[in-house]
C-alpha cells in the first residue's frame, strides 16, 4: 500500500493506492474546500463519495467549455 500527500496550491489530499491485481484503486481525502485545476483523465474511472458533498464542474476537452456540472 502506497500513501502519499499532495499539496498543490495551498490545498491537499491524502491518496492512498489500494491492492488490486487488475486496476488501479485509490482511496483519496480531500480537505474541506480544497479544489484542483482543469485536468483530465486517459481513462474511464469511477468514484464514490463515501462522506461529505462534491461539486464537479465537466469541460468538453475539445472545445474546453462547461459541458454539465455534477453535485
Amino acid at each position: 500500500m502506497l500513501i502519499s500527500r499532495v499539496y498543490r496550491n495551498n490545498n491537499f489530499y491524502t491518496k492512498i493506492k489500494l491492492p488490486s491485481l487488475l486496476y488501479n484503486k485509490y482511496l483519496i481525502k480531500l480537505q474541506p474546500n480544497s479544489s484542483s485545476i482543469i485536468h483530465g483523465h486517459d481513462y474511464t474511472g469511477k468514484f464514490m463519495l463515501i462522506h461529505g458533498k462534491m461539486h464537479e464542474i465537466i469541460y468538453d476537452e475539445n472545445e474546453f467549455k462547461k459541458k454539465s456540472k455534477k453535485s
